[in-house]
């Protein structure tokens, strides 16, 4: 086998360890709840109850729900319950004869698969309707753990985060090398890890497209100069 072809094959090798390394990667994320997002419901839960999009490890202190009032005080009653008999469901009791009002939903969890942690945190309202600042508040609430599915690159000494909505100008513009080549990774808050995923795997194919080019060219060049 010649130089160019086995440097070839460790490049595809090593494009699949990235491949499969990016895909495993994962968080145990909001899927659905009871009550939903926003929900206004007539009378108050009995509990919230959130379904993930995999399996929760459970272990102590990683996985919680607390649920507070307007005035930030606590309306949970016992633990949060993680269902033994599907691990994507979690659930905490609600105090009894809890008056109308908004009310906030926090939860962590720590994926079963590969331990990766998730934060997610959403409102839902008891016998009102929302307001204009109540809805922006919500929607400030659907950003809370967008972080940990944003990849950061760093290129000189310019940084970009392909995060939706962000464009940038100047010298950062032209500091993103990638930034036409992939798509950008939409910050979905609750999303599951899909688009950062889909983009390590792309940068990856395009960086990996560059080098068997370069290697390629390298060895017509040097069987030219041989003749």
């Amino acid at each position: 086998m010649s130089r160019v072809h086995a440097l070839t094959a460790v490049c595809i090798a090593l494009a699949s360890l990235l491949i499969g390394t990016t895909m495993a990667s994962a968080h145990a994320r909001y899927k659905s709840s009871i009550p939903g997002v926003s929900e206004v419901v007539a009378t108050a839960p009995s509990k919230v109850q959130i379904t993930f999009t995999e399996d929760v490890a459970k272990e102590s202190g990683t996985y919680f729900i607390r649920v507070t009032n307007s005035a930030g005080a606590s309306v949970t009653s016992g633990a949060t319950i993680l269902d033994d008999a599907d691990r994507t469901m979690m659930s905490v009791a609600l105090q009894g004869g809890l008056p109308n009002g908004r009310y906030r939903v926090d939860w962590q969890t720590k994926s079963a698969d590969d331990g990766d942690t998730a934060t997610g945190a959403f409102a839902f309202y008891v016998g009102v309707q929302p307001t204009a600042v109540d809805r922006a508040a919500d929607a400030d609430l659907a950003a809370v753990g967008a972080e940990e599915e944003t990849p950061t690159a760093t290129t000189g000494a310019a940084a970009t985060s392909p995060t939706a909505g962000a464009q940038p100008t100047g010298a950062a513009a032209s500091a993103s090398p990638t930034r036409s080549a992939v798509s950008q990774v939409p910050n979905t808050g609750q999303g599951s890890s899909d688009g950062r995923r889909q983009w390590v795997v792309e940068a990856g194919l395009l960086g990996l497209g560059v080098a068997v080019s370069g290697i390629g060219a390298v060895g017509v060049g040097r069987r030219r100069s041989r003749s």
